[in-house]
């Protein structure tokens, strides 16, 4: 039995309404995991932002990755009104963890996550 915490940061940007990927996480084999995302985002050369924070407890047994429940909103999300239509969801593809954002029409947006991983091994 083992327990291990990592972190994890990166970022990217968005033109428009084109969804793009702004975190992939891939779980230990055999791993339970607590998940806990923070993803800020902010319009390049304007002052519009927003703030998500989401949580979810995911699996991966013999490499099949699987959400454990819905993923919850820790704090409802912040934003300004120029990014109400900004959203960001998450998805398993394969044995991956991926968080997608999607911005404004003709907004550029700059997205930053910093995600922390419990992961709960067994054996």
């Amino acid at each position: 039995m083992a327990c291990e915490k990592s972190t994890f940061t990166g970022s990217t940007t968005s033109t428009g309404i084109t969804p793009v990927e702004i975190f992939r996480y891939t779980p230990t084999t055999d791993a339970t995991v607590d998940l806990d995302i923070k993803c800020i985002s902010r319009e390049i050369d304007a002052s519009t932002s927003a703030l998500w924070n989401k949580r979810a407890c995911i699996k991966n047994q013999s490499g099949t990755t699987n959400l454990v429940s819905s993923v919850v909103d820790v704090i409802t999300a912040r934003k300004d009104a120029g990014a109400s239509t900004w959203v960001i969801t998450g998805s398993i593809d394969g044995t991956d963890v991926v968080l997608t954002g999607t911005g404004g029409l003709g907004q550029s947006i700059q997205w930053l996550v910093c995600a922390e991983a419990l992961e709960f091994l067994t054996g």
